[in-house]
């Protein structure tokens, strides 16, 4: 897939214009949109683990069902495509006059959905709650609990379209110093009904959100200060499995 111009249809049908930046010595963002002000788009890709990939391969040339079980939550592997993707951002952001910059990943995986809620997770810093004290509760979602690429890059990136084929999330960094003028932008506001804003989720209730300079490393303080925070008296913090079964039929 060309990814490039993949994302270059996305834009199309939001009636939008993203212009190709021209490529030079030094790594630069891909495009540039205009919609009132200038905002430049990293694209990248997530493919699949190719441990997994031949994985996969072995139990289809025996004829069996491919199982692959893995973690949700924080991963490494994927701040250091957002890192790279805010250098990027960051190396043409002044000389373009851009007022916002996001990030455009696309999902290739074996479990492209797993893919999304990995890099949200990683975005947000997120971890699921359940109040173990209360009957009939359900975990809750709850961001900044640790380690948050938004948080890190907040001086440049404002948020990051998570996309698989027909499937979006698009999620605004509320931790960036623009995220009044990024949430009430024209650019958006056009893909109502795909916005994620933490922001938002916390004054409805559907989320909790840990607001502290308590260091992320240390989650046993950050467990006490959302226990604290939501009264919750007996509690479990986790992350969820993503279980994925594949079969190749004749």
């Amino acid at each position: 897939m060309d990814f490039e111009s993949y994302a270059i249809d996305f834009f199309k049908a939001a009636n939008l214009n993203a212009k190709k930046i021209p490529e030079s010595n030094e790594k630069t963002p891909d495009f540039i949109i205009f919609d009132g002000v200038n905002i430049l788009v990293e694209v990248k890709e997530k493919q699949e683990n190719k441990k997994v990939i031949a994985k996969r391969d072995d139990a289809f040339n025996k004829c069996e069902v491919f199982e692959n079980i893995q973690s949700l939550g924080y991963k490494n592997r994927l701040s250091g495509i957002i890192g790279d993707a805010a250098k990027q951002l960051k190396t043409q952001k002044g000389n373009t006059n851009s007022e916002f910059c996001f990030i455009f990943i696309v999902m290739t995986g074996l479990s492209p959905k797993a893919q999304i809620s990995q890099f949200a997770d990683t975005l947000y810093g997120k971890k699921n709650v359940l109040d173990a004290g209360l009957r009939g509760s359900v975990p809750k979602e709850c961001y900044y609990f640790t380690h948050s690429e938004f948080f890190k890059h907040s001086d440049v990136i404002d948020g990051a379209f998570l996309v698989k084929s027909g499937y979006l999330e698009f999620l605004i960094n509320d931790k960036s110093p623009r995220y009044d003028k990024v949430i009430n932008s024209t650019f958006v506001n056009r893909f109502q009904g795909y916005i994620t804003d933490p922001v938002k989720l916390e004054r409805e209730g559907k989320i909790l959100y840990v607001k502290s300079d308590i260091p992320r490393k240390n989650e046993d303080l950050v467990e006490k200060f959302v226990f604290d925070k939501y009264g919750i008296k007996k509690g479990f913090v986790f992350d969820f499995p993503h279980y994925s079964f594949q079969a190749e039929l004749d």
